[in-house]
């Protein structure tokens, strides 16, 4: 606190609230416009996946799936988005950054050199089916989309598979695995 005193309003029982941490990011107008244009982008992917992705032979488990509801899931406030003209500024506590290796396997979203950021989930985040996920396995951490939600006696099982694999990965990947939802995506 750098040496000064923390001043509490009158009533101890209701402490000040604790600044939200933020995401400060800044670009040129130019830079600004291309990350806007990226981020729908990558939304559209997710969002518009049975749209846009069913010609691709690594997305056929979309052709099991009898409807596909899935709306673009709003897990930013537009509250906590803020635009300064040249930088954006993102509000919460929640997020963290990711960075990936060369595997190709989540092409054409994510590869070496892009950034994704995630929200971190917990036991009440809800997870849908096409949302980008991180989870870990033994020591390796891997990003890959859920393609298919079952359940078992001890929970929900998320089979996850990457956008440009054929098969489905072979991990079985629950709530306590997963670290974070995908929200964006900078290349």
């Amino acid at each position: 606190m750098n040496g000064e005193q923390q001043e509490y309003n009158k009533f101890p029982e209701a402490p000040p609230e604790e600044p939200k941490a933020k995401i400060v990011i800044s670009f040129s107008p130019l830079e600004l416009w291309l990350l806007i244009l990226m981020i729908l982008a990558s939304f559209s992917l997710g969002a518009n996946i049975q749209k846009n992705m069913i010609r691709n032979p690594s997305h056929l488990w979309l052709r099991e799936v009898k409807h596909l509801d899935k709306q673009i899931i709003d897990r930013i406030s537009d509250d906590d988005i803020i635009h300064h003209g040249d930088s954006i500024e993102i509000l919460g506590d929640d997020f963290r950054f990711g960075e990936y290796s060369n595997t190709n396997s989540m092409l054409p979203l994510v590869d070496i050199g892009s950034t994704g950021i995630y929200l971190k989930t917990n036991e009440s985040t809800k997870l849908y089916l096409g949302d980008v996920i991180s989870f870990k396995t033994g020591n390796k951490s891997i990003t890959h989309r859920i393609v298919r939600i079952k359940q078992d006696g001890l929970g929900f099982i998320y089979v996850t598979r990457g956008d440009n694999n054929m098969d489905d990965d072979s991990y079985i990947v629950r709530k306590s695995n997963i670290t974070g939802v995908m929200v964006g995506v900078i290349w």
